[in-house]
């Protein structure tokens, strides 16, 4: 999407970080749909706003933004591998720069000129090992396939779970895990726990929030559902996944993903939801008119 005009206060720029690796992926692709159905119904009811996409590669190009000053919103992506493959890494380093200047630059900017951070898997684990909240650790087994989140108190009452049930359900697919929150971290950076994996004691983090601009998730909110019932209808992929998970959980997870209230709702919701509450607050403290768009999101979701 380009824009039609140069004046700053008139657009919204959302840079998307692939944390991919250069390897195949369906995020992108995800991601990409997410933010044009966002565009275009930001276009419809404010004709003078345009949304900016740039895409940044930033594990196998070393491609991260040197400066926030033109991004307005951060979608930054899941990956494959170790979230410790980094270190000592210049992709790493400035990683790790641009979400530092994002925390401070929300933490002293005035509201309009804010950068809305969201991170998913393998960025929420770089996000916990850097702001270092928590234990980053292998899990003993892969977690794949449809899952429940169980939003605690911060999340049952936060704009972006709070439409979903609880638990409400999304795709997973991670050997990484982040476990015991430092609590004395979490206080330090206003840390707000939104979900965990389950809801037995010593369960792996699944979301959280720092600051009112900044949030990550363990599980892919991304993930559509025509895309993760392509994957598990595909004819070579039954025989293996059934071996993996058990006839039983294969058409339990088949069911969750065909099922709207599932992950076609968590779809429909939270990425798009941080999208529209981000454009709305934006627009508002730019001066520009915000009807039709609720700050919370949830009257203009997808459909």
């Amino acid at each position: 999407m380009q824009a039609t005009t140069n004046t700053r206060e008139q657009t919204i720029t959302i840079g998307i970080l692939d944390m991919h690796n250069g390897v195949a992926n369906q995020a992108m692709r995800c991601f990409r749909k997410i933010v044009l159905g966002v565009g275009a119904r930001v276009l419809s009811r404010h004709p003078g706003t345009r949304i900016l996409l740039e895409e940044y590669r930033v594990r196998d190009r070393a491609e991260v933004p040197h400066t926030l000053d033109h991004l307005d919103i951060l979608l930054s992506t899941g990956g494959p591998g170790s979230p410790f493959a980094g270190e000592g890494t210049r992709w790493e380093a400035d990683y790790f720069r641009c979400i530092d200047q994002v925390l401070d630059k929300n933490q002293t900017h005035e509201t309009a000129f804010k950068t809305h951070f969201l991170g998913i898997c393998y960025s929420f684990q770089l996000m916990a090992r850097h702001f270092d909240l928590a234990t980053v650790n292998q899990r003993e087994q892969t977690s794949f396939g449809i899952v429940p989140i169980y939003p605690v108190n911060g999340g049952t009452t936060d704009p972006l779970l709070s439409p979903l049930d609880h638990p409400f359900y999304a795709f997973d697919n991670r050997d990484w895990q982040v476990i015991d929150l430092k609590h004395h971290r979490a206080a330090h950076l206003g840390v707000n726990i939104l979900s965990y994996d389950s809801p037995d004691e010593g369960a792996a983090l699944t979301g959280f929030r720092i600051t009112r601009e900044m949030a990550g998730f363990q599980f892919h909110p991304e993930a559509d559902k025509s895309g993760i019932l392509a994957y598990f209808t595909k004819p070579e992929n039954i025989t293996h996944l059934t071996g993996k998970l058990g006839e039983a959980s294969y058409h339990q997870m088949l069911s969750w993903i065909r099922n709207p209230n599932c992950v076609k709702r968590t779809f429909d919701t939270i990425v798009p939801g941080f999208l529209y509450r981000a454009i709305h607050r934006l627009m508002k403290e730019r001066g520009l008119p915000t009807y039709l768009l609720a700050e919370n999101g949830h009257s203009c979701c997808m459909n």
